[in-house]
C-alpha cells in the first residue's frame, strides 16, 4: 500500500512507502522526534518509512521529475508524455562485495557527527557511481541536489500511484530535513553488511532538464538518501579560494597580534629600564625620592579662646574634636597678640627668637618702626627671623600656599610660598573659597597648568568648584596687582598649579568682632556660627573630593579675649588738644589706666612703642632710664600694672633676649588697658597679657588626621593636656615629612612629633 506526504516545512520530509519488516521502527523513531520535535506518532511513521526506503530489497523509489520553472500546477501520472529515448547501460558491477566497496570508496561515513558533513551525504547510484548534481556551488565544493515535493512508492505488490512529476526549486537543504538525511544514513550503515542493494527499476522516471549528464532511466537507479549535496568542480574552486582568503586573513590577525605584543614588552623593557636607572642613581646619591605624605590643612582662628567651643555653636569643631584630639588649651607666647604669635606657630620658636616681638615696635639697629598694618614692613625680610614651615616646605620639595598668614608675604633667601597672598579685608566665606580653590587644583605636574592669561576676560586657567577651569570672581573679587594671569597667589609664571602639601588659612573674624564688642556679645556668638558654617563648608568640599581621609587639619588660634572695658557713653575721636593747664576729666571706666597721670611730667621724654596692651618705653634719653622707671613704679599698684627692666622679665614670659625689646616693658593686669587722652575709643575686648594670669589668653589646639590616628587609638581620651604653642612648627614638619629648621620644641607627651629636632640657641 502506497502512502503520499507533501513535503512542508516541519514535515518529515518528501514521501515515503512504511515497511516495517526489519524493526527499526522504535528506534528511528526517537531519533527522529528529537530532530524534528515532532509529535512521536509521526516521528514514528517518518522512521518506518526511512527504513523502508533504505531497505534494498522491499520496493523501488521512483524519484519524480524537477519541476520545470514555467510550471503552473501539479502534474498528474495520468499526463501522458513521451518517454525519452534511454541509452543502453553501461557494465558496471553487480556482485555485492564489489558494490560494498564502491560505496565505501565514494563515501565514507563512521560515526553520527560525521554523517552531518555534508561530504558524507553524497548521493550514489545502486550500482556504486556517484549521482550527479547540480551546477550549484554550495559549501566545500557540493552543491545541493533539489528536493522533492511529492514521491510515490509501489507497494508490496509492484502496483504504483499517481506520482506529482513537480518538485521545489533549488536551495540549500533545511535542518529538518539534514537531520533526516543523516538518520537515514545511519540506518543504511546500520543495515548494509545484511542486506544486498536492490537491482535497477524498470520503471522510469522523467529527468527535468535541469539535471545534467543524466539520462531519465539514469534516476532509477539513484539511492534513496534524502536531498544531499555533490561535489562539482566550481564548488570546490571558490571553497579553495574562500580558504586562501580566509587564511591571508588569519595571518594577517597573527602579525598584527604579534605586533602588538612586541610593542607592550618594549614599553614595559623601557618602564623597567626607567626604572632601574633612578634606583640606581637614587642609591649612588645615597639617598631615595620621598613618599609624599598626605597634605596638611592648617586653619588659625585668631582670638578665638577654648571656652568658645563650649558654647555649642560650633558643630563643625566639635565634631573635628570628636573625631581627632583636642588640647585642654595651648599656651600662646608673650605677649599674647597676633603677629608674635602667628609667627611663632609657623617657625617654633619664641618672639625674642624670630623678632617679631609685638604688633608695633622699633629695632635700633635698622633705625626703623615696624607695623603690622604696614604693607611695606610685611613683605620685608629683614624684619622676620628664622624659618617658617611654608619655606621649610618648598625648600625639602612640598609645594605650599599661604593665606594672609603673618610673615608669609616675605621672602626667605627668596623663597616664598608657591601660592601666597597679600593681606585683604576679606570675609570668611571668600577666604574659604580661595582655598577651595587651591585644594582643587590637580595633584600632578604632570595634568597641571602654569599662571597664562588664556581667557578673554583675563582670568586663567584655575580651577573652581562653582566655576572650573577659573575663579569664583562673585566671591573673591580683590587679586593682588602682582599675581600672574589673575590668577590668586600665584606670583610667578613659572610656578605650576599643582595641589599644594601645605595650605595655611588665616580667618581674623572672630578676633576682630571680639574686639570692637566683646567676648560675650550677641555679635560675636554670631560670628562663631558663621565661621564654623564656613569650616563646614570647607569640611564638604574635602569629602566631595575624596580629600578628606588623606588629609591632616589642624585647627588653631593664637590667644584667646577677654573683657578689657565697660562701655564710654561719649567717647572722643580724635583726641582734642590740651594743654598741662587743663583739669584732668574723670575716667569713666576703671579697666582704664590714664597713661599721661601714670607719666606725669615725663611723658614728653618717652617714645611709647607699643601699649596694646602691653606698654613698651625707650627713655629718649638714655641717663633718665632710672627716673622715668621710678616714675612708673609709684602708680603701678594703684593702676592695676607691673614694671620691668627688660632683663628683670619675668623667666616663664621668655621676653628679654633681644634688641627690638625696649628697656622697660610694663604689663597690665588682665583686662585693663592704657589710655592716652581721657575718653579715649578702647577696645571692648582685649587680648596680650600674661596667660598665666588669665586663662582667657590661651589658645585652641585640635587636629585629625592620618597623622593622628595612632595616637588617638592609644589615647583613652582625645583631650590631652595643654601644650605650647612653639610644638606646632616640629609636628607640621613631621606630617609633611621634612626635616625642621632650629626651634624650640621639646617634643610632646602624647604624640612624639620632634624626632630629636635641631634646638634653637
Amino acid at each position: 500500500m502506497a502512502h503520499h506526504w507533501s513535503h512542508r516545512h516541519g514535515s518529515p520530509a518528501p514521501g515515503f512507502s512504511i515497511d516495517d519488516d526489519d524493526g527499526f521502527e522504535g528506534e528511528a523513531t526517537e531519533l527522529l522526534a528529537t530532530a524534528t520535535h515532532t509529535e512521536p506518532a509521526a516521528a514514528a511513521a517518518c522512521a518506518t518509512a526511512t527504513a523502508t526506503s533504505t531497505s534494498l530489497g522491499g520496493p523501488s523509489l521512483q524519484v519524480p521529475r524537477a519541476r520545470s520553472p514555467a510550471a503552473t500546477r501539479p502534474r498528474r501520472t495520468t499526463d501522458t508524455e513521451p518517454e525519452p529515448e534511454t541509452e543502453p547501460e553501461p557494465d558496471l558491477p553487480r556482485d555485492a562485495k564489489q558494490i560494498q566497496h564502491a560505496r565505501s570508496e565514494t563515501r565514507r561515513p563512521h560515526t553520527m557527527a560525521d554523517s552531518l558533513r555534508p561530504e558524507a551525504r553524497a548521493p550514489l547510484l545502486k550500482d556504486g557511481r556517484a549521482a550527479p548534481a547540480l551546477a550549484w556551488p554550495g559549501r566545500n565544493g557540493y552543491a545541493p541536489v533539489a528536493h522533492h515535493d511529492v514521491l510515490e512508492l509501489d507497494d508490496a505488490d509492484g502496483d504504483t500511484d499517481a506520482v506529482a512529476d513537480a518538485t521545489r526549486d533549488v536551495h540549500p537543504p533545511s535542518f529538518t530535513t539534514t537531520m533526516l538525511s543523516s538518520l537515514h544514513d545511519w540506518l543504511h550503515r546500520a543495515r548494509g553488511s545484511r542486506h544486498a542493494p536492490r537491482a535497477p527499476t524498470t520503471t522510469a522516471a522523467t529527468a527535468s532538464s535541469s539535471w545534467t549528464g543524466h539520462d531519465a532511466s539514469s534516476f532509477n537507479d539513484v539511492d534513496t538518501t534524502l536531498p544531499h549535496w555533490a561535489y562539482t568542480e566550481e564548488a570546490a574552486a571558490k571553497y579553495a579560494q574562500q580558504r586562501r582568503r580566509r587564511a591571508l586573513q588569519a595571518v594577517a590577525v597573527i602579525a598584527v597580534t604579534l605586533a602588538a605584543l612586541a610593542g607592550v614588552l618594549a614599553t614595559a623593557q623601557w618602564a623597567w629600564l626607567n626604572r632601574a636607572t633612578a634606583s640606581a642613581t637614587n642609591d649612588a646619591s645615597g639617598s631615595a625620592p620621598p613618599l609624599r605624605p598626605p597634605r596638611t590643612l592648617l586653619v588659625s582662628l585668631d582670638g578665638f579662646r577654648p571656652e568658645y567651643l563650649t558654647r555649642g555653636l560650633t558643630p563643625t569643631l566639635a565634631a573635628l574634636a570628636r573625631d581627632g584630639v583636642r588640647s585642654e588649651a595651648m599656651h600662646p607666647a608673650f605677649p599674647s597678640v597676633t603677629f608674635p604669635n602667628h609667627y611663632t606657630l609657623a617657625t617654633g620658636l619664641t618672639p625674642a627668637q624670630h623678632g617679631i616681638v609685638s604688633n608695633t615696635f622699633h629695632d635700633p639697629l635698622l633705625q626703623k618702626d615696624f607695623n603690622y598694618t604696614n604693607p611695606a614692613d610685611n613683605a620685608d625680610p629683614a624684619w622676620w627671623g628664622g624659618e617658617p614651615i611654608w619655606i621649610t616646605a618648598e625648600r625639602q620639595g612640598r609645594v605650599a600656599a599661604v593665606q594672609s598668614w603673618p610673615g608669609s608675604e616675605a621672602p626667605h633667601n627668596g623663597t616664598r610660598a608657591s601660592l601666597w597672598t597679600h593681606y585683604h579685608k576679606w570675609e570668611v566665606e571668600q577666604r574659604v573659597e580661595l582655598i577651595k580653590a587651591w585644594l582643587g587644583l590637580p595633584a600632578t605636574a604632570s595634568t597641571a597648568d602654569t599662571a597664562v592669561t588664556d581667557y578673554d576676560d583675563g582670568t586663567a586657567r584655575f580651577p573652581s568648584p562653582t566655576h572650573p577651569g577659573r575663579v569664583n570672581r562673585t566671591l573673591v573679587p580683590t587679586v593682588d596687582v602682582d599675581d600672574v594671569g589673575g590668577v590668586p597667589g600665584a606670583k610667578s609664571a613659572d610656578v605650576p598649579l599643582v595641589r599644594p602639601d601645605l595650605v595655611a588659612l588665616y580667618i581674623p573674624d572672630v578676633d576682630q568682632v571680639g574686639h570692637q564688642y566683646g567676648p560675650d556679645s550677641i555679635q560675636l556668638n554670631q560670628t562663631l556660627v558663621r565661621v564654623d558654617r564656613a569650616l563646614a563648608s570647607l569640611a564638604a568640599f574635602l569629602y566631595a573630593r575624596d580629600l578628606w581621609e588623606t588629609t591632616n587639619v589642624v585647627v588653631v588660634s593664637d590667644h584667646g579675649m577677654t573683657l578689657a572695658d565697660d562701655p564710654v557713653p561719649n567717647p572722643i575721636w580724635p583726641p582734642p588738644p590740651r594743654t598741662s593747664d587743663d583739669p584732668d576729666p574723670p575716667t569713666e571706666s576703671e579697666h582704664r589706666i590714664p597713661l599721661w597721670k601714670v607719666l606725669g611730667p615725663v611723658e614728653d621724654r618717652v617714645a611709647i612703642h607699643d601699649r596694646w596692651p602691653v606698654l613698651l618705653l625707650e627713655p629718649n634719653d638714655p641717663a633718665e632710664l632710672h627716673h622715668i622707671l621710678a616714675r612708673l613704679r609709684a602708680t603701678e599698684s594703684k593702676y592695676h600694672f607691673r614694671t620691668y627692666l627688660k632683663h628683670e622679665v619675668p623667666d616663664h614670659l621668655h621676653y628679654r633676649d633681644n634688641p627690638r625689646i625696649p628697656p622697660i616693658v610694663a604689663i597690665p593686669e588682665s583686662g585693663y588697658q592704657f589710655e592716652a587722652w581721657p575718653n579715649e575709643i578702647l577696645p571692648q575686648g582685649m587680648h596680650g597679657y600674661d596667660q598665666v594670669d588669665n586663662p582667657d589668653m590661651q589658645a585652641i589646639f585640635l587636629a585629625r588626621g592620618p597623622f593622628f590616628a595612632s595616637a588617638v587609638a592609644r589615647l583613652e581620651s582625645n583631650t590631652v593636656p595643654p601644650l605650647p604653642n612653639t610644638e606646632l612648627y616640629a609636628m607640621l614638619c613631621k606630617m609633611l615629612a621634612v626635616e625642621p629648621a632650629p626651634n624650640v620644641a621639646q617634643g610632646i607627651d602624647w604624640l612624639d612629633v620632634t624626632d630629636g629636632p635641631a634646638k634653637a640657641a
